[in-house]
């Protein structure tokens, strides 16, 4: 409460660590089951004014959930939940990295990438639940994924292979 008065007391306000938590409440609490450790977490902030704003994405185990917490009224919901399996395309396997990745504002669609174990990159339509492009390309375990913040479906992937690459999740 001190530092708090007396950051506002400044004629410019002083960032405290007070200050930033004063008007933090614990609203909702998810209590996740991926079998395993919560590897990563995701907050869809790229349309800060349409209904995709209020998705969050977590990876464990091989695992992705998506949750809502718009169309769901006063709580927050399972919208999507992916099992990566092992299939004729891909080999499945842990998801130790997910995020979103910015699409179209006209488009009612939201896009996750996630990676792990393996050296595979899959983009899952949330809308479909279903992988719309697996990427190869690095040879080790995905270690980051960065969404491109200006273009659309472009990210940036670092693997233990000691490379980083560029990717177009959009491009057919």
């Amino acid at each position: 409460e001190t530092e708090s008065k007396i950051a506002h007391d400044k004629e410019s306000v002083e960032i405290t660590p007070a200050l930033r938590c004063k008007n933090l409440h614990l609203r909702k609490i998810i209590k996740e089951n991926h079998g395993a450790s919560l590897a990563s977490a995701d907050m869809n902030c790229f349309f800060p004014t349409d209904d995709r704003r209020h998705m969050v994405a977590t990876a464990g185990a091989n695992q992705i959930n998506i949750y809502d917490n718009n169309h769901c009224g006063n709580h927050i919901d399972l919208a999507c939940h992916f099992i990566n399996l092992p299939t004729e395309y891909s080999r499945g396997g842990e998801s130790s990295i997910v995020k979103f990745l910015l699409t179209k504002e006209s488009e009612n669609e939201a896009l996750v990438a996630f990676g792990g174990e393996r050296s595979e990159i899959s983009v899952m339509s949330v809308a479909h639940t279903r992988i719309v492009r697996l990427l190869k390309g690095h040879s080790s375990e995905i270690i980051d994924i960065a969404p491109h913040q200006t273009k659309e479906g472009c990210f940036y992937s670092a693997s233990r292979d000691n490379t980083i690459r560029f990717w177009n999740a959009t491009d057919d």
